[in-house]
């Protein structure tokens, strides 16, 4: 009864989050769910850690997660941090464990969630256009200092769409990873009820206005129908998808329309720049400074200890987490996670058909790497990346689905 207590608050991973969010911004009140969040995966964490300990993977795992309490005893040692580390990067690695036990048709996180992520994304929209006071004055309360002395295009950043959250990365990601779940299994269930989600969550992302989930979604748009249009024998699923996409299509011309209809001009210009004109050619150049600093700023085997590049940082703040693994935890974290990475990129060359859906979310993670630190960063979902790495190597879960004794998500 406990350990189906205990899945439950798991697998109800953004109900959890949002319940919390909700109460604390509306009614003032710190209902701890994410405490019962972290005690929950510990202890399921736990137990199916102890089933998969001796594999190389589980191995390598254990390594990186005393080298990151090493780093920290070395160069750290405050213990509110101890606690950030513990809560952000090590517990969602247990996940992984849970991942290789679970033989379940589906992702429970999503699978389980996508009514409740679809109502999240629809109040998210009604908070976006149609803001009630209490809304715009936490918001407001809740902006950083130093926005007030910058420019309006930073006010436009702030005020995209983030639904209960400060910032839009909770709604963006989640967006992205429920795009890859729906456009996957709507062959299947064949649904009004899929196709609206999708449009809803195509508009979420696109007012969240992250580049690198959206980019995401229409590379995996463009891919998934690739991989349908080129086999011969899919002939209702081609039919099917056409129609699919004219409906959608008509869908968002019609939103958009509406939308730029009743927006402010100079929030038409921002989200121009944003995605056509000025940033994109910015944040290039500045994705590559990053990299190129590597050459002047050698730091060794150890590192500069984890922490010391973060947000808070006096030196460097590396939005990116391979350079924050280098800069952090050295030539040796490098390899603990090139070694890993690799590992993973094989599983996925190896099982990327049988586990297409926890392969496209693997990828979609590697890829937001470069532009973001989703290993350590609470609004990310990392749980949800380490379970699908977790899948990748479970034998049991492919065994079965090379039998097509369950079907493929």
């Amino acid at each position: 009864m406990i350990s189906k207590i205990l899945k439950y608050i798991i697998d109800y991973y953004f109900l959890i989050f949002a319940i919390q969010s909700i109460t604390l911004i509306r009614f003032g009140i710190s209902c701890k769910l994410d405490t019962l969040f972290l005690l929950s995966s510990l202890i399921v964490g736990f137990r199916s850690f102890k089933k998969n300990r001796s594999n190389f993977e589980s191995i390598l795992l254990i390594l990186i997660t005393f080298y990151l309490l090493l780093s920290w005893l070395l160069f750290n040692r405050d213990v509110s941090y101890l606690n950030v580390i513990v809560r952000t990067t090590i517990v969602p690695m247990l996940f992984f464990f849970i991942g290789k036990n679970s033989i379940e048709e589906n992702i429970p996180m999503l699978h389980n969630m996508k009514y409740v992520f679809v109502a999240i994304c629809i109040i998210a929209l009604y908070l976006y256009f149609m803001p009630p006071s209490w809304y715009t004055l936490w918001k407001i309360s809740n902006m950083p200092d130093y926005v007030y002395s910058l420019s309006s295009s930073f006010y436009q950043e702030y005020f995209r769409l983030s639904g209960f959250w400060n910032y839009p990365y909770f709604i963006s990601y989640g967006c992205c990873l429920f795009f890859i779940y729906f456009l996957y299994n709507i062959k299947m269930h064949n649904s009004l009820y899929f196709i609206i989600s999708i449009f809803i969550v195509i508009l979420s992302a696109l007012l969240a206005m992250q580049r690198v989930a959206l980019a995401f979604m229409m590379l995996y748009f463009v891919f998934y129908h690739f991989s349908i249009f080129q086999n011969k024998n899919k002939i209702v699923e081609k039919k099917y998808l056409l129609r699919f996409d004219l409906f959608l299509l008509i869908l968002l011309s019609i939103s958009i329309t509406y939308i730029l209809s009743i927006i402010s001009l100079d929030t038409i210009d921002y989200i121009t720049n944003k995605f056509i004109e000025k940033d994109n050619s910015n944040l290039i150049s500045e994705r590559w400074g990053m990299f190129s600093n590597i050459q002047t700023n050698f730091i060794g085997l150890f590192g500069d200890g984890i922490g010391s590049h973060g947000r808070d940082a006096k030196v460097i703040v590396s939005d990116c987490q391979y350079l924050s693994i280098y800069y952090e935890l050295g030539l040796i974290g490098c390899c603990f996670y090139g070694i890993l990475a690799i590992g993973v990129f094989k599983r996925i060359l190896k099982t990327g058909k049988l586990l297409f859906v926890e392969s496209s979310v693997v990828l979609f993670y590697f890829i937001s790497m470069i532009g973001a630190n989703p290993l350590n960063s609470p609004d990310l979902h990392t749980p949800i990346f380490w379970y699908c790495v977790g899948r990748l190597y479970n034998g049991n879960l492919i065994n079965i689905k090379a039998k097509n004794i369950i079907r493929t998500t």
